[in-house]
């Protein structure tokens, strides 16, 4: 039916299933399109996650300007040497535990975008949090 692999197939469910635990309704989007935001989320954050972590921009607002300029073969390179961003949501709840909210309730904003600031599990899955948000 998708001509998509499996193992995409996979992590995309997992991504879907988180999303709609998190209570986030989907109804307006088909299949193919919410497949289409995963994969445009994905290559985009992986590329600003790479530029902070690497030291090429303090934070996100910085990291999303440069990301403009970029070569094609540099982007290129970051999206075939950085996945973990497909698997930042297998584990539901990290965060809000991290930042000592309990989980049925939601994460305050301002909080979040101090979290974002963070390096490492902390900022990445605040950063998550935040373009996630978009979809409620």
């Amino acid at each position: 039916m998708y001509s998509r692999k499996s193992k995409d197939i996979s992590e995309f469910d997992v991504w879907i299933e988180a999303l709609l635990n998190e209570g986030y309704d989907l109804s307006d989007y088909t299949y193919d399109e919410m497949y289409d935001l995963y994969e445009e989320y994905d290559f985009h954050n992986l590329i600003l996650e790479y530029l902070i972590d690497e030291g090429f921009a303090e934070d996100f607002d910085s990291a999303n300007d440069m990301s403009h300029y970029m070569s094609e073969e540099w982007l290129s390179h970051i999206i075939e040497s950085k996945k973990w961003i497909q698997k930042a949501i297998k584990k539901p709840g990290a965060l809000s535990k991290q930042l000592g909210v309990p989980e049925e309730k939601n994460i305050p904003r301002k909080m979040l975008t101090k979290a974002a600031k963070s390096k490492g599990k902390l900022g990445r899955r605040a950063r998550l949090a935040l373009t996630l948000r978009k979809f409620h």
